[in-house]
């Protein structure tokens, strides 16, 4: 009864990526990431996991997150290329955490960030190629939250609608996104 609304009016790659922080046994964490082909349009692919090992921080947990975003916008950017299926150049990773965006961009010290996994600098060499974009979305926004955690009812069904592609419906925010079940 609640459709998957795919479209937009360009082909532009965006992946939300987020993660909680050792919200499992031995303080591993959930990372999470979903993909879609513009804006507005519904997720075509989304992944959830747990970390393969503990993680000493909210930043390591996120890089993580970021690092499977990363992988997969590489992946789709390839098989858009591959299909002669041009994409816009704005295609972004969104992630919510700061001081994630500094450290892929550079501007985080090294002394601060010694315990990161060295695979995750693979982030900062796309990055400085300009073969990935990486922008900050505020956590209420950010479409990977109900991947990765338990939300109050209404924030549930707003990030639910977006990842199902309503905005691109004339007025779905009128209507309700659910029925109840009877």
């Amino acid at each position: 009864d609640i459709p998957l609304v795919l479209g937009g009016t360009e082909v532009c790659l965006e992946v939300f990526a987020d993660a909680s922080y050792a919200t499992l046994d031995e303080r591993r964490s959930i990372v999470g990431h979903l993909a879609r082909t513009a804006k507005g349009s519904g997720a075509i692919f989304a992944t959830v996991s747990s970390t393969k090992c503990a993680v000493t921080s909210v930043f390591e947990a996120e890089l993580i997150a970021a690092n499977g975003g990363v992988d997969t916008m590489v992946y789709l950017s390839h098989a858009c290329d591959e299909l002669v299926y041009p994409t816009g150049e704005d295609s972004t990773v969104f992630v919510d955490n700061q001081a994630e965006i500094e450290w892929i961009k550079g501007g985080v010290s090294a002394k601060r960030s010694k315990h990161v996994d060295v695979r995750l600098y693979k982030m900062r060499h796309l990055f400085a190629d300009g073969k990935v974009h990486i922008e900050y979305v505020p956590t209420q926004e950010n479409l990977a939250d109900i991947l990765t955690k338990a939300l109050p009812k209404e924030q549930f069904r707003y990030l639910a609608g977006r990842v199902l592609g309503h905005d691109l419906i004339k007025d779905w925010r009128a209507a309700p996104v659910f029925r109840p079940l009877t």
